[in-house]
């Protein structure tokens, strides 16, 4: 029989047991030898246990038990209670109809009424019922819950495991401070699973997520009461958001059609995951604080989370099992989150036994985690002029808060059709991005956004504040990074921002937007204006105006250009000096005659010491072996130096080479494991061979000493054993160079009684320039820092640079 007619007999059931005759007038019908009852003590007086399915059960007096005409059931008329594994559970007034498979077999089927039951144990012992109904009671696998429409379907069940599920025909509504739940009137919906206990209820909670219309009163309440639950599950005493706090003051609990995952599937210990157990778009996606949710306690934690996106922060994010479910929407205050989704929460993460619901100790020691799957609202709390924040429609987030602290660690992806629109310079996904972050409420320094993937940015603002009409920039690899220093979007693109500026290729772009509100974008590559190239280029954009620079090679020339582009054009010029400057320095020839006369004596000095270099000889043969013992230690230095050299050489090339292979080595996006390995490799073995590099750098600047000292050494041992008729060779060598530097002092001389006596330096600058489409050149002479004189240039090819110098000529450079 399928679960619609189930809860169809049974609340037929609930009608039929106020018509049909007293059932305490039928006989008692000794049902002990079903398989299914278990009966225990004196005839009349037994307690009996009924095992409905595995794990579920009812325990009802003896007499209470009466057994069908047809031997295929019987009926429980009067209380009983669901065993489970501690206090039992009360299931009052109840008025049930069992029917077993023929021969005595299983439980088959179970209708009937009873008053709606309320686990008791743990910390739902506080627990006060202050509406009980009765309801329509019967049990189904979760497989068939989980199949029916509305909150139910989305219940945190296992498909295999068997529950008991209640049918309210009334208002179910209890409190348990600083929460209170309820189900809508005829229309709510409860599961239980005893061997938790673990109890669903499709309906709405408040003070677990907060209700909007309490939200002022008891944001007040929080901030005046420092025993309130709110105070100890935020720690920064603010408003204590949904998330965030059991008991907080509250604020929106309204349903929500979040992305159901894993966190919905097993409800025990003994369930296992099954992300696939039903439809995740079964939630009733529109409904508000006031429209029907779900909510659910697990008396011993065994509600699972697992979160459903993960990409960056897989570390900080686990999964966990928790003991307390709600499907609703609710900020996460302090925090600049809105989540909407399903909320699983750790009570008690580090068991000391303090939960939101002992509220003074709670308050003293706050300790909370939970997690959420479902869609996030995430403000940018770094930039002080910016108030917005971006949606994440599939997201996960995990939030732990502590006595000092609360944050949260959150990944998702940008699924609407904006994402920053409210930025100076707006940003807008192109494509998917992949978000994720860690925020504290109290250690900003701490706190990060990250997003990847394809996005846009629209310059045109920027430029409305310059008169420069610019445009939209699109890239498939961008980066943004937001953190307290700011935020950094950066990239590639092949678009460019004016029509004036044609990008070369693959061009890199940085964003950067500072907490203050400044503006910086910057644009580099190569780049094409007028028709011209500039190389290693740069366009800068903030309020100021749009600046643009690069390096611009005419011929073999180059020279670094900068200008602006202004909403009526741009214009870019740059200066090189060309050739060499030309020197005229009469005083330096005038040193250089003075110097010949020097020479000149020297040579005079030099005839003396011949006689003295001859009697020299003799003296020198000591010399000539010391020599020789030196030129042989320096080699063998030398020797062993190149030695080195080869060895550092060789391994130099070795880890070079696998430098180069991890460097052309790819990662996917988001393999981090595969990312930090290659950061380490690359830095590993650039590491290895830079020190190689290094030490044969050293060994060669050892080596050139080496080899001057096996040179110096040569050179003395030659001169030693030479020494006599050297002496005669430098002799002549310094007669000639004697006759030739008097001659050298006559021309020199008469070539500076026909000069002025002036001196100093002529350079050749050279301008370009490019404006409007059209390039410009002009060019000037500069002597000593003054210009004296102009010129010519022509920009064909090849071109050239030309001055006018008065009697010189005309002076000219390739340009």
């Amino acid at each position: 029989m399928r679960i619609r007619s189930r809860l169809l007999l049974a609340s037929l059931a609930l009608a039929a047991s106020w018509l049909a005759p007293p059932l305490s007038a039928r006989a008692a019908v000794d049902v002990a030898d079903l398989a299914a009852v278990d009966c225990e003590g004196i005839e009349g007086d037994a307690d009996c246990l009924v095992t409905i399915a595995p794990g579920l059960g009812l325990r009802a007096p003896r007499g209470d038990l009466y057994l069908h005409e047809d031997g295929q059931g019987f009926d429980l008329i009067g209380d009983a209670s669901i065993p489970t594994g501690g206090d039992p559970i009360a299931l009052a007034e109840a008025s049930l109809a069992i029917r077993v498979a023929p021969f005595g077999g299983p439980v088959e089927s179970l209708v009937g009424v009873a008053l709606m039951p309320m686990p008791n144990g743990g910390f739902l012992g506080p627990v006060e019922v202050t509406e009980r109904p009765y309801a329509a009671v019967g049990f189904a696998p979760g497989v068939e819950l989980l199949d029916l429409e509305g909150p139910i379907a989305d219940a945190p069940l296992h498909d295999d495991r068997s529950y008991f599920f209640f049918n309210a025909v009334a208002r179910f509504a209890a409190e348990l401070p600083p929460i209170s739940m309820q189900t809508p009137g005829g229309a709510g919906v409860v599961v239980l699973d005893p061997t938790d206990p673990f109890f669903y209820v499709a309906g709405e909670v408040q003070g677990f997520g907060g209700d909007g219309k309490e939200k002022d009163a008891d944001a007040d309440a929080s901030s005046s009461d420092g025993a309130s639950p709110a105070d100890g599950a935020n720690a920064s005493g603010e408003s204590g958001g949904g998330a965030g706090t059991a008991g907080s003051s509250g604020d929106d609990a309204g349903s929500s059609g979040a992305d159901a995952d894993s966190s919905g599937d097993a409800a025990n210990e003994g369930a296992t995951d099954d992300p696939d157990a039903r439809d995740p778009e079964a939630d009733d996606a529109g409904d508000d604080a006031s429209g029907i949710a779900g909510f659910a306690f697990s008396l011993n934690g065994f509600i699972p989370f697992d979160p459903a996106v993960v990409a960056g922060i897989e570390g900080q994010m686990p999964s966990f099992d928790g003991h307390f479910f709600q499907r609703t929407s609710a900020p996460l205050s302090p925090l600049p989150i809105e989540a909407t989704g399903e909320f699983v929460y750790d009570l008690d993460p580090d068991l000391d036994g303090d939960t939101p619901f002992t509220p003074e100790a709670f308050a003293l020691s706050p300790d909370l985690a939970y997690g959420i799957n479902g869609s996030l609202e995430v403000g940018i709390p770094f930039l002080r002029f910016f108030s917005f924040g971006f949606p994440l429609g599939e997201a996960s987030a995990s939030i732990v808060v502590g006595e000092d602290d609360m944050r949260a660690a959150f990944s998702g992806r940008v699924t609407a059709d904006e994402f920053l629109p409210d930025l100076p310079v707006p940003i807008r996904p192109t494509g998917g991005i992949e978000v994720y972050g860690l925020l504290a409420a109290d250690d900003l320094l701490d706190s990060y956004i990250h997003a990847e993937g394809a996005m846009g940015i629209d310059a045109s603002v920027l430029g409305a504040l310059s008169g420069v009409p610019l445009g939209e920039l699109y890239s498939t690899d961008a980066v943004l990074h937001v953190d307290v220093l700011g935020l950094y979007l950066q990239g590639t693109t092949t678009t460019s921002i004016h029509p004036s500026v044609k990008l070369e290729g693959q061009t890199g772009y940085g964003l950067f937007i500072a907490p203050d509100g400044f503006v910086e974008l910057r644009i580099f590559g190569n780049f094409v204006i007028g028709g011209e190239r500039l190389e290693n280029a740069e366009m800068i954009v903030g309020t100021g105006g749009v600046r643009v620079n690069g390096r611009y090679l005419t011929g073999t020339t180059e020279l670094s250009m900068a200008g602006r582009i202004r909403g009526d054009g741009y214009s870019l010029q740059g200066s090189v000096a060309l050739a060499d400057p030309v020197e005229t320095n009469v005083q330096e020839r005038l040193a250089l005659a003075n110097e010949v006369l020097a020479r000149e004596e020297a040579v005079a000095a030099l005839e003396l010491s011949i006689a003295a270099a001859q009697s020299g000889v003799s003296v020198a043969l000591p010399v000539v072996e010391a020599a020789r013992v030196a030129v042989d230690a320096a080699q063998a230095s030398v020797n062993s130096l190149n030695g080195s050299i080869s060895y550092h050489s060789s391994r130099a090339s070795s880890y070079y080479s696998s430098y180069r292979s991890w460097k052309r080595k790819s990662c996917k996006w988001y393999d981090a494991a595969c990312k930090a390995k290659r950061a380490s490799m690359i830095s590993y073995y650039y590491g290895r061979y830079s020190y190689h590099v290094g030490v044969r750098a050293g060994l060669y600047t050892s080596r050139n000493v080496a080899n001057a000292v096996l040179s110096a050494a040569k050179s003395k041992l030659a001169a030693a054993q030479s020494n006599l008729s050297s002496a005669q060779a430098v002799l002549t060598l310094a007669q000639t160079e004697l006759r030739n530097g008097i001659a050298a002092l006559q021309a020199a001389q008469a070539e500076l009684d026909a000069m002025p006596a002036i001196e100093g330096t002529l350079e050749m600058i050279a301008t370009i320039g490019i404006e409007n489409d059209e390039v410009w050149a002009g060019v000037e002479g500069v002597w000593n820092g003054q210009p004296v004189t102009d010129g010519y240039v022509n920009l064909g090819n090849p071109g050239e640079a030309c001055l006018i110098v008065p009697v010189a000529g005309t002076v000219c450079s390739p340009l």
